[in-house]
């Protein structure tokens, strides 16, 4: 990431229509491949799991379709005709599941590519936006930022891990509320960049 990056045109002309009338101090996007890397723990997890979901989705469809034929002549026919229809539902969902895991990080490079966080005076945006028209942006404001983390590695590049108070959840709990910037190229200069925009809001 860098002040200077180029975006699809389409997400240049969605950050512009959000940051109008505001200056901008930095403007970027995090590591599509990075991001993709990042899911690839979920992917290798989800390969047995989607098999073993898939495997039992046809013993079940089987006994859906061969057994009630075979059981119609059995005492058993009532029964196995419950759990042939019982079964295959209650193992439907863990396929969509699997394959909703092994999407993760092809979905995680997609949205990298189509998102682009943008530091202004005031507010720290995230916007995606998509070809098709569709458009995610969140905004936050600098002034509720307490504190900035930064994960250097050796080329420069890292995250940003950036603390804005707490929050209590659905439970009444109290929960830190945080925001990350995932896999930026120098993120040393980004974090300086940040900070002054933290120190020149709470003047």
């Amino acid at each position: 990431m860098s002040s200077k990056v180029d975006l699809p045109p389409h997400l240049a002309a969605a950050v512009q229509q959000e940051t109008k009338g505001q200056r901008i101090i930095w403007i970027g996007q995090s590591n599509a491949s990075r991001a993709f890397a990042m899911g690839l723990a979920i992917w290798l997890f989800a390969i047995p799991w989607t098999v073993f979901a898939v495997g039992w989705e046809t013993a079940t469809l089987y006994m859906f379709f061969g057994a009630p034929a075979q059981a119609a002549q059995s005492e058993g026919k009532f029964l196995m005709g419950i759990f042939s229809i019982v079964f295959p539902i209650f193992g439907l969902p863990f396929v969509l599941i699997g394959l909703g895991m092994l999407s993760t990080p092809f979905w995680s490079w997609h949205t990298a590519r189509n998102t682009a966080s943008v530091l202004t005076e005031t507010n720290l945006i995230s916007v995606s936006a998509y070809r098709r028209g569709t458009r995610t942006v969140a905004s936050n404001a600098v002034s509720q930022f307490v504190s900035v983390t930064r994960t250097e590695r050796a080329d420069g590049s890292g995250d940003l891990s950036i603390m804005a108070g707490q929050e209590r959840d659905s439970d009444g709990d109290l929960r830190d509320k945080a925001h990350t910037l995932v896999g930026i190229a120098n993120v040393r200069d980004v974090e300086q960049r940040l900070r002054a925009a933290m120190a020149n809001v709470a003047r």
